[in-house]
């Protein structure tokens, strides 16, 4: 995920002394505090500009250890009314800076306002997870299990689904269902003819993956938000 979301063009840039030590990297300013070292703090700016998250526009974030959990906390402003909406992307770009900056370590993340006021968390032991199978991503819930995930990237390769192509979809389950969630080019939903297609791969996916339960597939848009929803 180079390019994370549009949802970044709302981060405003702050202008405050007391949020920590600051290091600037293509516009964006990086504030750190005390348990987070200026090697940490650089390395996440290297990472946000070759994310383009730092993409010279102005904008403020801070980065925090959590007293009591000794979790790293990434935080960044944005708008009012930005905080809503996004949950999916903001906590699979939690999860890469877990992976990519900090060699794994948990990485809260957190949305403020322009004085770095909470307005939303979303603790590490609440993210999503992801798997990999031949250029797909597979990105699961707490709702599922790792063994339910790697028994669908089987059946996606044996299909020929997953070919080497990158794709990104997402795996949950609720209340018995299980959400099979797709990124569709745009104007998709709107073809007969990918709905039959659809709805005949989510009974296979009942029948060969998921020992008979139900399965909805979910159209989805590059930020895998649902735009249409095969019963």
């Amino acid at each position: 995920m180079k390019k994370l979301l549009t949802i970044f063009a709302f981060l405003l840039l702050i202008s405050c002394s007391n949020y920590g030590e600051k290091v600037s990297y293509n516009g964006t300013d990086i504030y750190y505090k005390e348990g987070v070292t200026i090697e940490q703090a650089n390395n996440l700016g290297k990472h946000l500009v070759k994310s383009e998250f730092a993409d010279g526009a102005e904008k403020s974030v801070q980065l925090v250890k959590d007293e009591t959990t000794g979790n790293l906390t990434f935080r960044m402003v944005v708008s009012s009314g930005n905080e809503e909406g996004n949950d999916m992307i903001f906590k699979l770009f939690a999860k890469q800076l877990s992976d990519e900056v900090f060699e794994g370590k948990p990485v809260d993340f957190q949305l403020c306002d322009n004085m770095f006021k909470t307005l939303k968390t979303y603790s590490f032991n609440e993210l999503d997870q992801k798997i990999s199978v031949n250029g797909t991503e597979i990105v699961f819930t707490k709702n599922v299990n790792k063994t339910e995930v790697q028994q669908l990237g089987d059946y996606l390769k044996e299909s020929e689904f997953t070919d080497g192509t990158p794709k990104t979809i997402q795996l949950d389950k609720e209340d018995g269902t299980y959400l099979f969630k797709m990124v569709v080019a745009k104007g998709a939903e709107k073809v007969a003819t990918n709905i039959e297609i659809l709805k005949a791969f989510g009974v296979e996916l009942s029948e060969n993956v998921f020992s008979g339960n139900p399965v909805k597939v979910h159209m989805c848009d590059n930020e895998l938000r649902t735009i249409h929803v095969i019963e």
